[in-house]
């Protein structure tokens, strides 16, 4: 599947992380969109090896732990993405699926949608790299934790969102397995453009793009931030 067909029925995906490999380069990228006005009124900034959310302003309120978080951080060891601060306090980027227990990992966000927590891995051990992808979900009354081992061929990204697309309320949560994607773009900062592309809301709809931000995990890291507010 490509990134078209992917966004085509995904009116409203919440957040959003694929993964994968481009142009035999490790590379993460995290989607924000929203349907508040608090939600929209965000940017993304790096600081230092981080890249986190920000309010514009206070004026239209919301929950500041849910608006305001680190979405990347990096080391030469490994990135973490997420849509929360689960990773707000991680000292490392080696992340090995035994020990997720080791990161401030929380339970599903505490909204009345119950949103999941997602969180992207990509870590390095000597010249082994392991890609990861977990999701935190309510199902059945109970809270579900899921890990996935990626294993990703060049050209490839997977995807993982909050919510299954729908524009609806209340909106229902990702549901199965981490999609495979074809992402055919030549660097970072092609790759980021197409995917906010990919999410331009059909011609009279609403357009709920937030910030896309991607990190590219290699000897030399390289971030690119479009934030729809900065445009």
């Amino acid at each position: 599947m490509n990134l078209q067909n992917l966004f085509k029925n995904r009116t409203y995906p919440g957040r959003f992380i694929l993964l994968g490999k481009i142009k035999k380069k490790y590379v993460g990228v995290y989607g924000v969109t929203g349907r508040s006005e608090s939600s929209r009124n965000r940017i993304y900034k790096k600081k230092g090896n981080k890249i986190c959310g920000v309010q514009t302003t206070k004026e239209f309120g919301g929950n500041k732990d849910l608006l305001e978080y680190p979405a990347a951080i990096w080391s030469k060891q490994g990135l973490i993405i997420a849509n929360g601060n689960q990773i707000k306090n991680t000292k490392t980027t080696f992340p090995i699926e035994k020990n997720l227990d080791k990161l401030k990992i929380e339970t599903v966000e505490p909204d009345k949608y119950l949103t999941p927590r997602i969180t992207g891995f990509i870590s390095k051990n000597n010249s082994k790299v392991e890609l990861g992808l977990q999701i935190i979900r309510s199902l059945k009354n109970k809270v579900n934790y899921d890990y996935f081992v990626l294993k990703p061929k060049d050209n490839e990204m997977y995807f993982i969102s909050t919510y299954s697309g729908k524009d609806v309320r209340p909106t229902p949560s990702f549901s199965g397995k981490p999609i495979l994607v074809k992402v055919n773009s030549k660097n970072l900062e092609e790759a980021t453009r197409y995917v906010f592309e990919c999410i331009k809301p059909k011609k009279g709809k609403e357009d709920y793009r937030v910030t896309v931000l991607g990190v590219e995990f290699s000897e030399n890291i390289k971030s690119k931030i479009l934030n729809k507010l900065e445009m």
